[in-house]
């Protein structure tokens, strides 16, 4: 099974991108076994100009992840849940910010060699918009598309205090 995370841009990238982390590290005879999907959305409107594009809001959902009859005579849930752990604490840069609950990880067992797994995980992340002519989203008179967009930082400035 191939799983090509989307961009930023797309609703639940961070979920998308652990997921095709997750079948980097479970074997492959189990890449069909594992789903994974968003479970309800709370938006918050907060909207910020970055320059090149919006900052719309930010969209918080419950992840989850599941691994029905997960082999785990053959591959630990450990492994599983070690690996999610450091992902989330490498690539999550909202966990922190938002004090994000930690993820709920269980294992019910379904027979002396299967168990299903599943990892439910609170994620936030930004709606990011770019303006565009033929933008489907209207937003403040214009139109918009979902979009990545370069945020330019300055790297020094001159201040010029004259009296």
């Amino acid at each position: 099974m191939s799983f090509e995370p989307k961009g930023q841009s797309e609703m639940g990238y961070l979920l998308q991108t652990l997921t095709a982390h997750l079948l980097t590290v479970i074997p492959k005879n189990c890449h069909s076994l594992l789903e994974s999907w968003m479970d309800g959305a709370e938006l918050q409107l907060t909207p910020k100009h970055q320059g090149l594009g919006v900052d719309l809001g930010m969209m918080e959902y419950e992840a989850v992840i599941s691994i029905e009859r997960f082999p785990f005579r053959e591959f630990e849930p450990a492994i599983v849940m070690a690996s999610v752990m450091a992902w989330l604490q490498s690539h999550d840069p909202y966990r922190e910010t938002y004090e994000l609950e930690d993820p709920r990880f269980k294992v019910e067992p379904e027979s002396d060699k299967t168990a299903n797994v599943e990892i439910d995980i609170q994620f936030i992340e930004p709606v990011t918009i770019v303006e565009e002519e033929e933008g489907v989203i209207h937003w403040h008179g214009k139109q918009y598309n979902l979009a990545e967009y370069e945020v330019w930082i300055a790297e020094r400035f001159t201040l010029d205090l004259k009296r």
